[in-house]
């Protein structure tokens, strides 16, 4: 039932400005000058259910002498379907914005989806491998979502010039319509509270620790991030809060090869009238790999990644290296008042290969993920590394 996108071309690259853009060694990492690369990955998938897909994913990368890791950066991608899938995304990170020392980074997705995952509240929830090639555990649904962060350096180590610390700006709106019509599905089985949609906004301020060596593919240093926000039922129609610490380690010893070690761990928690589209969900491409997305949900959530990853051939002269990476998965939901009983206990796990590949530029990175779980396996491909 559930399709998978098929790559057919490689990347197509265009070069502006600079044609010395380009060059060897570390370098040709932050790709010196000005110049612009863009890359472009068509893809294509069928299933019975959506039918015959058609899209791409679209990344653009604007470099100028000054800034790091680069000026700005554009990523999009659409997908269409003959039996009326839709989505499309669109993310966008500015270094400097309308002349200001002021990152702004935005992400806009709108989307149709015929297959919207539900298997109800808790850490616990039943899967079925027959209820899931039947679609029992799938509904329809209209999905709108705009979330802008913008951040301003407040502290940094003029020293190491990759240690420092800015201040954040938050705000998130998101809505998901459903559309579950006279067939049987879970979610419409369940009754479940906003089933005829609703809208929810929220704001707040954060703080980002920088100290890796490089954003796109780190092989050293950390972050922490740590986000508040919160929503007043006026322009929408929840009164919620949403809270989340993030951190990510990375190690890098040479076993033959260069092997980088990359840790992460991360906490959400929610409260408030939550609906249920806003609950932190475990399962998917930046959680627990291997479950499918939003395979558990609940007022709180604990995730961590162990993830080994190697570049086999490296060609910087063309921008060029191929590698791989082994990972591992874990975690948990939890309904607030269990938090200290379940802490420790029926956490989820899952294991996963992956290959990696950089064209033209080490910036522009492409990720294919396979997670396996004890319910079914999953297959992620996009860009950048999953953390």
């Amino acid at each position: 039932m559930i399709w998978a996108l098929l790559p057919v071309v490689c990347m197509a690259e265009i070069l502006l400005a600079d044609t010395n853009a380009f060059r060897s060694g570390e370098e040709n990492r932050a790709a010196p000058g000005d110049s612009t690369v863009t890359g472009f990955i068509p893809a294509i998938g069928y299933s019975s259910d959506t039918g015959f897909v058609a899209g791409g994913l679209l990344s653009r990368y604007d470099y100028r002498d000054g800034f790091k890791p680069y000026f700005s950066n554009i990523q999009s991608s659409a997908l269409v379907s003959t039996k009326g899938l839709f989505s499309f995304l669109i993310q966008t990170d500015r270094i400097e914005t309308f002349g200001y020392n002021l990152r702004a980074q935005n992400r806009l997705n709108i989307a149709r989806v015929l297959e919207t995952p539900w298997f109800g509240i808790g850490n616990n929830t039943p899967f079925d491998e027959g209820l899931w090639d039947e679609g029992y555990y799938f509904f329809e649904s209209y999905l709108g979502e705009y979330e802008l962060r913008l951040r301003q350096r407040i502290w940094d180590n003029t020293n190491s010039g990759s240690s420092y610390l800015d201040l954040q700006y938050l705000s998130k709106i998101r809505t998901v319509q459903p559309q579950i019509g006279d067939s049987g599905n879970l979610f419409a089985d369940n009754q479940v509270p906003n089933n005829g949609g609703s809208w929810t906004w929220v704001a707040g301020l954060g703080l980002h620790w920088e100290n890796r060596d490089n954003e796109i593919a780190p092989t050293r240093g950390n972050t922490a991030v740590i986000d508040l926000m919160a929503g007043p039922a006026l322009l929408a129609d929840h009164r919620m809060w949403w809270g989340s610490i993030q951190l990510t380690q990375y190690y890098t010893r040479n076993l033959l090869l260069p092997v980088t070690l990359a840790l992460r761990g991360a906490w959400y928690q929610t409260g408030g009238d939550v609906p249920f589209y806003m609950y932190p969900e475990l399962g998917g491409v930046y959680t627990v790999r291997g479950f499918s997305q939003g395979r558990f949900r609940d007022d709180a959530m604990l995730h961590y990644s162990i993830e080994l990853r190697t570049w086999l051939i490296q060609l910087p002269e063309y921008g060029f290296r191929l590698g791989g990476q082994l990972f591992t998965d874990g975690g948990r939901v939890y309904e607030t008042k269990r938090i200290l009983n379940d802490l420790f206990i029926d956490h989820k796990r899952t294991l996963g290969l992956g290959g990696a590949i950089s064209l033209f530029t080490y910036d522009l990175l492409l990720r294919a993920d396979l997670g396996f779980s004890d319910e079914i396996y999953r297959f992620y491909l996009g860009f950048g590394y999953a953390f």
